[in-house]
């Protein structure tokens, strides 16, 4: 902390003044060279500066002990939020208002005892302005633990949950499907985030942060080989590990329904690790309330998201609307907003807490560290038993369904060659299609090569309708065609006739089946029908049929 004689020279001589007053010092004859060495001489014996703190009242003895067991130093904007905010007086308004005399609370009473400082440090995550107690006086008092923040967070009993979701490694199926996409150069669309309940935002810049992509966001092959085969529980240490202590994956950013502007810049890894360090010593057996929790955080760590106490400058307002969200008075919807979207999101995504609902359709109200949380987050712990990885299904429309806990390289080559048709919290079901396979060639894959992929690691007969697609693609490819068109029919064949003759008509035209019936554009259909009655002849549309 700063020196006691730096902070006194650092005063105005009127400051100066008033506060050897509170110290009992006659200045009336003193230059400021003798009240800063009085006043030093006073402030740094023991027993006046605990009769100094004794004529305190007790919310202003509070506040400064907290300030001396939490490492001597306090960001100013946390404690001037909890004590009261000093006023900005030069020393005609100090003659007026005589605060040392009449102080407004209690951060002034210590002020102008000089019983505390405010400066700026350079200490992480930023530079930033603090309240502080000179080394010469925190000196005189032994250095004593900060007492540990008293969690009175509500526990939820199971009656009031309806159902829960395990943390799980779902993750690793999602960047492998994500990939697998990239690859063949047809990215997974939102329904599939939807179903799997995760951002894509938050997989793109994982996958980016971890290497998968290169900068220009193309797949890495080489890092994805590494990735698919490697064993599960290392990738997602390796994942947590890169998220905790990384900037690169911003998780205030990646809330949704929130539009951020301007050149501002938060700390990530600083505010999730202040979250981190509250819940990794709670027990897994216990669900937790997370307004409970949200609730104690806004009391205890209002500033863990800015670190400066910066409640104004951030320009961030909800999505469609004008008015920022500025000042403290908004705090749930931007701070509260960030718990949500890291316990629903990153925290749960990568396996580290379970979540509890009280309804199917509803936001979760509860959270406990998962049986993977201890080895995630702590370096040294040993890591624990995963189930078996499980063969896909092969299903006779050449639909392969694949389970949670089957192989990536299986799943990202089956991708590879199929779409995604459904999926859900306990599979993905990927489809053979004919635009599937020739997207697959013009990659330079053979289906022959799915086949051996599929023999290799379902070990079990192919059913028949796979083997025949590998003979009946090659000779013929595509060998049935459905679209939606409109057909015509005539009683007349003459109509066709002047149908044909007519140049704005006969261009509709797509393909003559009979003398009486063709097929025609649909979006002509009008047309049609107006050449007609100019002609004198009705038809009858029967599209529902």
């Amino acid at each position: 902390m700063p020196a006691l004689m730096k902070l006194l020279s650092s005063f105005d001589l009127d400051l100066l003044t008033r506060i050897a007053r509170q110290w009992e010092i006659e200045t009336g004859s003193m230059n400021r060279q003798k009240i800063e060495s009085s006043l030093f001489q006073q402030m740094t014996r023991r027993e006046i500066v605990e009769e100094s703190l004794s004529l305190l009242p007790q919310s202003a003895s509070k506040a400064w002990n907290t300030l001396l067991t939490s490492a001597r130093r306090i960001p100013w904007s946390e404690f001037s939020q909890r004590n009261g905010s000093l006023r900005e007086l030069g020393p005609a308004a100090r003659e007026r208002e005589a605060p040392d005399l009449n102080p407004a609370n209690d951060t002034e009473r210590l002020y102008y005892r000089g019983l505390i400082g405010r400066g700026f440090m350079d200490a992480a995550p930023e530079p930033r302005e603090y309240a502080f107690i000179p080394d010469e006086i925190a000196s005189i008092f032994p250095v004593v633990s900060p007492p540990a923040l008293k969690k009175d967070i509500r526990p939820v009993p199971p009656g009031e949950i309806k159902r829960h979701q395990a943390a799980n490694l779902r993750l690793l199926d999602h960047m492998t499907d994500w990939l697998a996409a990239q690859r063949m150069g047809i990215p997974l669309e939102a329904p599939y985030f939807e179903k799997a309940e995760i951002s894509s935002v938050f997989v793109h810049a994982l996958a980016k942060t971890c290497g998968l992509v290169l900068p220009n966001s193309s797949p890495s092959p080489e890092s994805i080989g590494q990735f698919l085969q490697a064993d599960r529980l290392s990738v997602i240490k390796e994942w947590c590990s890169t998220w905790k202590t990384g900037s690169e994956i911003n998780d205030l950013l990646m809330i949704p329904g929130l539009e951020f502007e301007g050149t501002w810049r938060n700390d990530p890894v600083y505010s999730r690790q202040a979250i981190l360090n509250q819940i990794s010593s709670f027990d897994v057996r216990t669900w937790y309330s997370l307004s409970s929790f949200t609730a104690f955080v806004k009391r205890e760590l209002p500033d863990f998201l800015r670190p400066a106490g910066d409640f104004n400058s951030w320009s961030i307002r909800k999505t469609g609307e004008k008015e920022y969200l500025t000042g403290r008075g908004h705090w749930e919807e931007v701070e509260g907003a960030y718990l949500a979207y890291l316990f629903a999101g990153p925290l749960h995504w990568l396996g580290i807490v379970d979540l509890a609902y009280a309804s199917v359709q509803a936001s979760p109200i509860a959270f406990r560290l998962s049986p993977l949380a201890g080895y995630l987050l702590d370096e040294t712990s040993t890591p624990p038993l995963l189930a078996a990885e499980v063969a896909p299904k092969l299903l006779t429309d050449l639909t392969v369904v694949m389970p949670i806990n089957a192989s990536r390289l299986m799943r990202y080559q089956v991708g590879r060659f199929t779409r995604i048709i459904s999926n859900s919290t306990l599979e993905t079901r990927f489809q053979v299609s004919a635009d599937s396979l020739t997207n697959a060639e013009k990659n330079g894959l053979k289906v022959e090569q799915f086949l051996q992929l599929l023999e290799k690691f379902n070990k079990t007969p192919l059913p028949s309708s796979f083997k025949r697609l590998a003979e009946r693609w090659d000779q013929r490819h595509v060998e049935v065609k459905m679209e939606r068109v409109t057909l015509v029919r005539f009683d007349d064949p003459s109509i066709l006739s002047l149908l044909m003759e007519n140049p704005r008509t006969a261009r509709l035209i797509r393909e003559k089946l009979t003398e009486t019936s063709i097929i025609i554009e649909t979006s002509g259909m009008e047309l049609i029908k107006k050449t007609l009655l100019e002609s004198g002849v009705l038809s009858q549309i029967e599209l529902d049929v």
